[in-house]
Formats: C-alpha cells, sequence, structure tokens
C-alpha cells in the first residue's frame, strides 16, 4: 500500500472512530485510541508541503467524522449536512497543519510532554473556537464521549469538557509517542 494511501485510510479509520464516540453508537471505550491513527498519519509526514498535506488528512478525517455524526440532521436537509459536516471539517484541518508541522522531536520526556501538551492545547482550542465562531455549532467535542462513564464525566466539574478533550489528545499523544520510541529501541536490538 502507498504511503499516502495509508495516511489517508487512517484519517478514515479515526474520523470513523470519533464518530463511533457519539450517538447512536456511544462506544466511549474508543476515546482512548481514536485519534492515533490520524496522529500517525500526520506526523509521520515530511517535506515542504507537509502542512498541506496535514490539511488535507485532517480534512478527511474530519469530514467522515461530521458526515456520519451529524446524519440525524438529514430529516431536516441532506445538504444542510453535507455542508455543514464539510464546513466542521475545515477544524480538523486546521489541527492537521499543526500536527504536521508540529511533530515529536526529541527523546526526553519533557519533550514527549510538551508536544503532547501542545496537540491537546490546540485540539481543545480548536473545539472551542468551532463553538464560537461563525455557526457557534459546538456540538460533540472529543469529551462529550464520556457522558455515560460517570468517573470520566465527573471530571468536567473540574476540567470542563474542553480540558476532557485535551486529557484524551495528551494521552493518545504520550501513548503514541512511547511506542514510536519502543520501536526504535526493538529495531536496534532486533
Amino acid at each position: 500500500m502507498k504511503s499516502g494511501v495509508s495516511k489517508v485510510v487512517a484519517a478514515v479509520i479515526s474520523g470513523l472512530l470519533v464518530a463511533g464516540l457519539f450517538v447512536p453508537f456511544s462506544f466511549s471505550a474508543l476515546a482512548w485510541a481514536a485519534l492515533m491513527p490520524l496522529l500517525w498519519a500526520l506526523w509521520s509526514l515530511q517535506g515542504r508541503r507537509a502542512g498541506w498535506k496535514g490539511f488535507g488528512i485532517g480534512y478527511i478525517g474530519g469530514a467522515v467524522s461530521c458526515l456520519i455524526q451529524f446524519q440525524w440532521l438529514g430529516s431536516v436537509s441532506w445538504l444542510g449536512v453535507v455542508i455543514l459536516s464539510l464546513y466542521l471539517a475545515l477544524y480538523w484541518g486546521l489541527f492537521g497543519v499543526f500536527a504536521a508541522k508540529f511533530r515529536p522531536q526529541g527523546n526526553g520526556p519533557g519533550a514527549v510532554l510538551q508536544t503532547a501538551f501542545c496537540h491537546g492545547a490546540v485540539w481543545a482550542g480548536l473545539e472551542l473556537l468551532r463553538g464560537w465562531l461563525f455557526t457557534g455549532f459546538s456540538w460533540n467535542p472529543l469529551g462529550v464521549a464520556f457522558h455515560e462513564t460517570r468517573t470520566m464525566a465527573q471530571g468536567a466539574d473540574l476540567l470542563g469538557v474542553g480540558g476532557l478533550s485535551l486529557m484524551l489528545v495528551f494521552f493518545q499523544a504520550v501513548l503514541l509517542q512511547s511506542f514510536g520510541k519502543w520501536r526504535e529501541i526493538e529495531c536496534r536490538w532486533a
């Protein structure tokens, strides 16, 4: 499978997983891994046009996720579903630009944590912006995935939904970076 195709497939998988977090599916356990394929695809981009490619990959993941999440609006207008989904996918595309440009660098725990926190903060910031700018459509931020998980939902009392979103992206970014470091060590010993 060509490298570009595998990145698009990873974005589609993340879009499907994120859509699976919300009603009617409500698989909240997916929240801990839903963005990992997208992060892998974005972090593996190289070259001068990495930002543009990141936008495209993020946009595809967002379009898939939003088209599934907002299909219920089809009872009013299918054109509205498509237009709203394509608009909201722009925020995923903006995250893609950031993640493609600000890839993990350095081996120390400080670098891993800094990268993970920045990615979580940008994701949560884009969710906040999405709920305020133009449409003010803040439906289904990532932290809402815990609406049926009492222990995690209680965290929204202290962190807000944006804080839960930040925490989820932070966790996945740390895990993915740690796995990447482990794979490098394993390859050296093989």
